[in-house]
This record gives structure tokens, C-alpha cells and sequence, in this order.
């Protein structure tokens, strides 16, 4: 009775191993798909898109697309203002934010809960609400077509303000601060020594995370950039044609751009990933 109730329960994980890993090839496959076709358009002629053949994998692979896209185009100078700007959005948000959600974890002040939920009730207010003020604002600075432009209004970020502080209450151990406050350490030292170290993993996703959505980022960029040499890629790929006044689309150079531009977020988490998987007690005792 026991072997037969044994070998029904292996056939049962058995068929729930088959459909888990079915599941996931086919969500990869449906995933990796888009992307494996602009990397084939990508090496491509510009002929060979309106052909009428059709194959997985094409005859003919050139690096003429990409060799154009850098040396005749404004790519380059667009590729460049998105890297400089989600790189000055993540520095700037991650240490405004870090800092702020160390005094939420750490320090008791009035009214710290109800201030902080009406941080976390602006996010149900939808971006494009505050967009004319912030655009009348940075006129007023003469800012506009700049990247401060751009990066300034993301800097107070309550999203990430909520995750640190997540993380910190998970993370930091009071009895820390405590030992280190009696043996006479500044609240600089502290942070810096104590509990920075604590923090890598959840500074590294945020620097990420920060990262990719700011080199993403496509709508106040397209407010307030005005001249070509301040485009963002974001900016620029959708309106190439008006810019270059190509009497046809471009999809060779389209799509070498469009691959080009997923290389930055990729390098940032090649980087950035072994604190990502960094044991979060590195640094600390024991509980």
C-alpha cells in the first residue's frame, strides 16, 4: 500500500516538474523572442527587411549597422547624455534617499509616521499632474534643455525612500548603534563603518533599479530636452527619421540603436551583482 502511495506521489512531482519547467521555457522563449529578432535585424542590410524570405537564421550578418549608427549619426551624443544623466539620477537619489531612510529606521522624531505615509501617499498621484508646474519651475531657473533638468525632479524619490527603508528595518541591528554610541563613535562613523557595509545589497538594487528606469525614461525627458545634442536615446531612436530626414524608416539603424542601448543597464548589474547576492549580515554579529 505504501509503494503504491509512494510511486503515485513521485508521478505527481514528476508531471509538476515537467509543467514548471515547461512554463518557464516557454515565458523565456516569449521574452527572449523580441529580443533575439532585433539582434537579427540588427546585423542585417537594410534590404534584406523587406525580402520576402524568411529564416530563424539569416544568410548574411554585417557589422555595417552598427559602424554607421556611431559614426554618422547623433547616436553617440545621445547614447553618452543617457548614461551622464541616469548616472547622476542614481548617485544623487540613492545617497538623498539612503540618508533619509537611515533617519526614518534609526531616529525618533514627531510625527516621523505620519509624515512618512504622506510621503508614501504622493504616489498615488499620477506623474503627469505635476508636470506644468515642474516645467514653469525649471524656466523660471533657466534649466530647461539641461541635465539638471532632467535629473533634479527624480532626486526625492519616494519609491526608493520606502524601499530603503524597508530594507533597513530588516537589516540594521539597534543593539549595533547602541554599542558603538557607548564606545564613543560619531554618528558619521557609524553609518559609515557599521552600517553602510549592512546596506550594499539593497544600495546595489536600488542603484539598478534607479539606473535602468532613468536611462529608460522617456516623457519629461522629451518636456524639457529641446535642442538634438541634449537628446536622450529614449528621445531621439523614436524620432530619427524627422532628424536624419530619411525618405524611408531605418529599421537597420533602428534596430542596431535599440540594441546598442540595453548595453549600460546590462554592464551597471554585471557590476553591481555580487552585492546583489552579498550576505546581508556581512559586517554584523550574530543575532
Amino acid at each position: 500500500m505504501s509503494t503504491t502511495v509512494n510511486k503515485a506521489r513521485s508521478r505527481k512531482l514528476l508531471i509538476g516538474i515537467l509543467l514548471a519547467y515547461f512554463f518557464i521555457i516557454s515565458f523565456s522563449i516569449y521574452i527572449l523572442l523580441p529580443v533575439f529578432r532585433v539582434i537579427q535585424l540588427s546585423l542585417q542590410p537594410l534590404e534584406y527587411y523587406f525580402s520576402i524570405e524568411r529564416s530563424l537564421i539569416p544568410r548574411t550578418f554585417t557589422l555595417d549597422n552598427f559602424i554607421r549608427l556611431f559614426t554618422e549619426t547623433p547616436y553617440p551624443r545621445w547614447l553618452l547624455n543617457s548614461v551622464i544623466i541616469a548616472s547622476l539620477q542614481s548617485i544623487l537619489t540613492t545617497t538623498v534617499c539612503v540618508l533619509a531612510a537611515y533617519a526614518y529606521t534609526v531616529y525618533d522624531f514627531r510625527a516621523k509616521e505620519r509624515t512618512f505615509m504622506l510621503l508614501l501617499s504622493t504616489l498615488m498621484i499620477p506623474l503627469p499632474v505635476g508636470v506644468p508646474a515642474l516645467f514653469i519651475f525649471f524656466r523660471i531657473l533657466n534649466l530647461i534643455n539641461t541635465y539638471w533638468a532632467v535629473v533634479l525632479p527624480g532626486i526625492a524619490s519616494v519609491f526608493s525612500l520606502f524601499f530603503m527603508r524597508s530594507y533597513m528595518r530588516v537589516t540594521i541591528i539597534r543593539e549595533l548603534i547602541d554599542s558603538a554610541r557607548i564606545d564613543g563613535a560619531s554618528e558619521f562613523k557609524i553609518f559609515y563603518q557599521i552600517i553602510a557595509p549592512l546596506l550594499k545589497p539593497g544600495i546595489a538594487a536600488l542603484i539598478t533599479t534607479i539606473f535602468t528606469a532613468s536611462f529608460n525614461e522617456y516623457f519629461w525627458p522629451l518636456i524639457v530636452l529641446r535642442s538634438e545634442d541634449m537628446y536622450t536615446v529614449q528621445v531621439g531612436l523614436p524620432i530619427w527619421n524627422v532628424i536624419i530626414g530619411a525618405g524611408q524608416v531605418r529599421f537597420d539603424l533602428l534596430s542596431a540603436g535599440a540594441l546598442a542601448s540595453t548595453i549600460p543597464p546590462l554592464l551597471i548589474f554585471i557590476v553591481l551583482q555580487k552585492y546583489l547576492t552579498m550576505g546581508l549580515s556581512l559586517g554584523a554579529v550574530k543575532r
